[in-house]
C-alpha cells in the first residue's frame, strides 16, 4: 500500500511540473521584444530580464507574470496596464 502511495505521490509531482513549464514565456514573443522594444499583448512570463534595457519598451498588455525584472531599465516604457513608467524605473514601474 505505502508502495502505491509513493508511485501516485511521484506522478502527482511530475505532472505539477509539467504543468509549470507550460506558462514559459513565448519565445518569439521574447525576440520580439528584445529586437524591436514593441511587445503590446506579449506573454512574458518567467522570463528571465535582469538589468534588460526596457527603456521605451511597449509592454502595454503584455503577461510579466513571474517575469525577473530585477535590474531592468522600464524609464519611458508603457507598461501593461497602459501608464507611463517614470524616469529612473528600475525593476519596478514608478508612475
Amino acid at each position: 500500500m505505502k508502495k502505491i502511495a509513493l508511485v501516485s505521490l511521484a506522478l502527482v509531482i511530475s505532472v505539477g511540473a509539467g504543468l509549470g513549464a507550460a506558462s514559459a514565456f513565448d519565445k518569439e514573443d521574447l525576440e520580439k521584444m528584445k529586437t524591436t522594444k514593441e511587445c503590446a499583448g506579449c506573454d512574458l512570463s518567467y522570463a528571465e530580464l535582469p538589468s534588460a534595457d526596457l527603456s521605451g519598451a511597449d509592454l502595454s498588455g503584455a503577461n510579466l507574470s513571474g517575469a525577473d525584472l530585477s535590474g531592468a531599465n522600464l524609464t519611458d516604457a508603457t507598461w501593461i496596464d497602459g501608464s507611463w513608467c517614470r524616469q529612473g524605473s528600475t525593476g519596478r514601474c514608478s508612475r
